[in-house]
Formats: structure tokens, sequence, C-alpha cells
């Protein structure tokens, strides 16, 4: 165990009293956020880092609530590889005690953390797993899901101390053809069933998903395949919530949606998230205390040569509420959000800024997902662009005052979809005024999506005919 370590305070970023910020941690060679937790008083990260003639070490960054570093703690967990490693699952319970799965480490696969960051224990399970998901389960045992030596993907139920209590095998795939196996959540239902969504991705043929109910003892109650692939999950009385994306080959994700289904694998709704000139991949998402959800994700270029942060308000059916982008780079990830305990979000994930220094960094917005500091944030929309008529009847003009957009790679488009998400039409927006001829649409609400490089406005408007 390595000692107890005050890092120097190097922020780039600038105060707020406001409390929401876009910050910066660049006190390692390579370090990468991987978990955020929010408390009343400040902020919590923890991930791998690599500092000096110490590598892969497991890292713990303590902030304010103005994201200013309190203090920092290294934590050796022993041999992670010439990778550097991550955390894949991470939960607390309610004392306080941190249950985490690295990755890449020959040393163990699941470790308990004190409050206070100190190892209760360590585990390496027979045969070998690696956990993709983690939950305390309502009698305070463990739920985690993982893929075995023998490419089987099973669900474990164990005690607090690490004992395996039961095993149960979900899925079976063998041959070199599946490059990655995961699970985006498991979920605890009302009636103690256990819910694990399976994803293997092929080198060679299309991506699947399986959606597995378990009963509380470990017996498979239905499995079903899935038409797309879950990224994340929430329950919503005896049904489930995900996001899923449909994709082609194994680079680009065609359509992010929300889908409604029930645990037996029975679709009962589904709604297109968000339309994007470029490659949207929402992945990860929370329930806020209005009943709606927000999800983070990444935008990238076609030619994955920059990235940014995407930060999607949504309703429970999967209305567009509001859209943020953050962090242009040429990598730049979200991998963790949670809610804040002031009013907003809190994100992390790593940045490379142009001397290629990968680093944590630390989002806190508000409630519809704006900060309001200069460090690392979104740019500030300097543009002007209105609707109307509203309500319409014949034809609806898009204003665009100026023209945003300078790298020609980057159209400057309105998506419209209407109330069910389907797409309506798409009209490319040359600056000035650009008008929807609406004789091929029936009456109803509309939705109007924008996008013009990092600029994003989304509005309502309504055909009568």
């Amino acid at each position: 165990m390595k000692k107890f370590a005050i890092l120097p305070f190097l922020l780039i970023a600038f105060y707020t009293s406001a409390q929401n910020f876009g910050h910066y941690y660049p006190y390692w060679e390579e370090a990468v956020g991987d978990v955020v937790i929010a408390y009343d008083d400040g902020y919590e990260i923890l991930g791998f880092a690599n500092s000096g003639d110490m590598e892969n070490y497991l890292f713990v960054l303590r902030t304010n609530l103005n994201g200013d570093t309190l203090w920092s703690k290294q934590i050796d967990i022993g041999n992670t590889g010439s990778s550097l490693g991550y955390i894949s699952a991470c939960t607390q319970d309610n004392m306080g005690n941190l249950y985490l799965a690295p990755k890449y480490s020959d040393s163990a696969n699941l470790i308990k953390l004190s409050y206070d960051f100190e190892i209760v224990w360590s585990r390496i399970f027979a045969p070998e797993i690696e956990i993709k998901q983690l939950l305390i389960s309502k009698d305070n045992s463990l739920l985690f899901t993982g893929v075995n030596s023998l490419q089987e993907h099973c669900l474990y139920k164990s005690d607090t101390a690490g004992n395996i209590i039961w095993q149960s095998v979900a899925l079976a795939h063998f041959g070199w053809q599946f490059s990655l196996a995961y699970s985006p959540a498991i979920l605890e239902m009302d009636n103690n069933n256990i819910v694990m969504a399976s994803v293997l991705t092929s080198i060679i043929g299309t991506p699947m998903c399986d959606l597995y109910t378990f009963t509380q003892d470990g017996d498979t109650i239905s499995s079903s395949p899935m038409p797309w692939i879950l990224t994340d999950m929430d329950t919503d009385g005896n049904k489930l919530i995900g996001i899923a994306h449909t994709e082609s080959g194994s680079v680009y994700w065609e359509d992010n949606l929300l889908v409604n289904i029930l645990p037996d694998g029975t679709l009962l709704s589904e709604k297109s998230l968000i339309f994007h000139p470029l490659r949207v991949s929402l992945y990860r998402f929370v329930r806020n205390t209005d009943n709606q959800f927000v999800a983070t994700g990444a935008v990238s270029s076609p030619t994955m040569q920059e990235t940014q942060i995407i930060l999607h308000g949504m309703s429970l059916t999967g209305d567009s509420l509001w859209t943020n982008l953050f962090l242009s780079s040429r990598d730049t990830w979200p991998n963790d959000i949670a809610l804040s305990n002031t009013p907003g979000y809190v994100v992390t994930g790593f940045f490379k800024d142009s001397n290629d220094k990968i680093a944590p960094f630390l989002l806190k917005t508000d409630s519809l997902g704006n900060i309001n500091t200069l460090g690392i944030n979104k740019p500030k929309n300097t543009y002007q662009f209105s609707v109307y008529p509203n309500p319409a009847n014949k034809y609806v003009v898009f204003d665009l005052k100026e023209d945003l957009i300078s790298n020609n790679l980057i159209q400057q488009i309105v998506y419209i979809t209407d109330a069910y998400g389907r797409l309506a039409d798409k009209i490319i927006i040359a600056g000035g005024k650009t008008v929807w001829d609406t004789s091929n649409v029936t009456s109803g609400v509309y939705l109007y999506h924008f996008y013009g490089g990092t600029c994003i406005k989304s509005g309502k408007v309504l055909i009568l005919k």
C-alpha cells in the first residue's frame, strides 16, 4: 500500500460561485477518470494512472463543490500489466464502502475499499472472471456479472466478504470471433427477480444482445434476443427502460433509441433519441428528481479525429428536452455520470490536450446541462436562430443570422421528427432563411433539432392544415 500523497494544486479552469464548471486534472503522466461520486460537500473521481516510477495504480481525487482539488490518494493493487487499467464496475454500500472491479489486474478482479479508501479485501475467482457490472442487492449481498475463462457470460452472487453464494451461466459463446463481451446493466426488480443484458460484439458478423431474467436464487426464468444493442438500463415499475443503438458492422452506430421492454424481452415502445450529422453514441444515463433521464456519450467526426462529450436530457418517453456539447479534442470520452447533490450532473472521463497528455476531467452542470466557466467547456453560442411561423400551415422558415461553420466537413442541418421520434425531414441550412415545405406532412406537433458544429438548438413547431 502506498502512503497517502497530496498532489500539487494545478487546475485548468476558472472559479465559479455557481458551482458549475469544467475542470481538467493533469497531475499524472497518464490518467483516466472511470467513476465519479457526488457528496454533499464535493466530488470524488476514481481511476487508474501512470506516474514516475509507479505504473497502473488506482487513484482517488477529492474535490470541493467548485471542483478544486482537496487531496488525492494512490492505491497499489498489484500488477495490472502493460496496459493502463480501468474500473470496469463499481458500487457503494450504505456504509460508504466501495466494491470495484479493476481491468487488467493479475492480483484481483474484485476489491472492497473502506470509506477512507483502505483495501478491506481483494479476490480472484476461479475460473478467472472479468467482472462487468456490480450491484448491492436488497438483502445486502453482491450481484455481479462477468465473463469467465471459458467465455461464458455468468451472473454471480456473493456475500460482502467476497464469498460466492451461487453462479448462473447466462450465455456461452466459444471461438475467437467474439472480441468483446459485456453487461451494460444488472437490475433487481420489485419482485426480486434479476435482469441482465448480455452483449457480444463480433469481429465477423453482427453484434448480439440478449436479455436474461433470473430468480433471486440464480435460476433462469427467461432469455430473449434483442434487435438492438443495449448500453444502459433502468427500472420503471414492472418494466425496463433502456438506451439502445443499432449498429452496422463494428464501427458506426446508426441510431440511438429509448426503449421500453418487459423483463421477458417484450417490446412496449421504442423512440429515436437524437439526430446529428456526425456519429453520436449515448451509452450512460441517470434519472433525475423530476423523473427525467439525462444521457451522456460522445459525438465523433467520421474520421474519428475529434470527439466531444454530449449531454442529452429527455423525458421517460424519449422526448428531447435539451442537448449540450463539451470538450472538443482528438480523444475525449465520458465514462461515468451521476446526479449532483446540488441541482445538476457530474461527469468524468478523460481528455487529451494539445500536447497529447491524457488526464481526467470533471464536468459539473446545472439541471439543464449548462456550465458557466471558461476552462474546458462548450463554446458559447453566439448565433441567432429562429423558427417561424409557429403554428404553421404551408411552410416553416428556419432563419440563421450567421454562418456558423468554417470547417466544410461539418454541415448545418435541421432534423425534423414527429411526436414518435420518426424522421419526417432533413434540411441543409446554408445560412439565411431556409424554407421547409410542409405540404407532405400531416397536422401535429413536430420536433426540430438544429446542429451546427457545437451549436445545438431544439424546439417544437405545430403544423395545422
